[in-house]
């Protein structure tokens, strides 16, 4: 992964990472350490391969610690928050890129399947987001980047809960940047 807009430097901050321990979200991790940020991965699983994302920040000489929990939940997500707060004093940079991936038709789709997505993919951030902000408010700095999809804006006939569930957190994370972005 590189950058087109030149070095970036993270360092003392603490970048929280949803999503972490792998995909998009681990290499989001290691790609911050790399700029010289301390990293707390949040996941549902953080036991870390080896040659995994942990590994992988360590060889860089970052300093990374897992928080396992279940982001969609409230109280869970309100948990794990606190545990990376108490752990480095803050968190500078939230970066939300757990989800799920579904596929199918809409008529075929569950009502289970769509409440699990819009639980995973939506009000995951949402919880996250309402539990670090409150932080970064009374610092007066800090930055969350909340992952979507280009489904978001083109929907999808083989993915409908997911382009739904990608264009909420579009919206949501407009909606936070006028209210908390001026601040």
């Amino acid at each position: 992964m590189t950058t087109t807009r030149g070095p970036i430097d993270l360092s003392d901050r603490v970048i929280l990472v949803t999503g972490g321990a792998g995909g998009i979200g681990g290499e989001v991790a290691v790609q911050a350490a790399a700029a010289g940020a301390t990293i707390a991965i949040a996941d549902r699983s953080v036991k870390d391969a080896p040659g995994g994302v942990m590994d992988r920040i360590r060889a860089l000489g970052g300093t990374v610690e897992a928080f396992a929990g279940d982001l969609g939940d409230p109280a869970d997500a309100q948990r794990v928050i606190g545990a990376v707060e108490a752990r480095f004093g803050r968190i500078d940079g939230l970066v939300n890129c757990a989800a799920i991936m579904g596929f199918g038709d809409f008529l075929d789709i569950d009502i289970p399947a769509w409440e699990e997505m819009l639980r995973v993919d939506v009000m995951l951030v949402v919880h996250v987001c309402r539990a670090a902000l409150p932080g970064m408010i009374e610092r007066g700095s800090g930055s969350i980047i909340n992952f979507a999809s280009r489904l978001a804006e083109t929907g999808s006939p083989e993915a409908p809960h997911y382009a739904v569930a990608k264009a909420a957190v579009v919206s949501l994370t407009r909606s936070l940047a006028a209210a908390y972005g001026p601040n």
